[in-house]
């Protein structure tokens, strides 16, 4: 689990220009993973990044740095994520 605190960050216009900072709410983010070993030789792991879709706080898209609904803050933009490995050892 990570934890990431509240963020205030700039806008493209400006506080000058009347728009308000930019203000992210503090989230947590959970990953998650479980591997079984299937022989001495192979082990298969199954997991997940940001497993409860956290997302930043919605802002502005016009007064993002990137034009994107959140700004590049600490944790990913695109919600959850999940895959499966295969280890072999030859």
């Amino acid at each position: 689990m990570i934890h990431f605190g509240p963020q205030t960050l700039g806008t493209f216009s400006g506080t000058a220009e009347g728009v308000p900072n930019a203000r992210y709410k503090a989230k947590t983010s959970a990953d998650l993973s479980f591997t079984y070993s299937i022989t001495k030789n192979a082990k298969l792991t199954f997991g997940g990044n940001n497993i409860f879709n956290v997302k930043p706080t919605t802002q502005n898209a016009d007064e993002t740095d990137n034009g994107f609904k959140y700004d590049s803050v600490q944790f990913g933009l695109n919600g959850a994520s999940y895959f499966g490995r295969l280890w072999v050892k030859f």
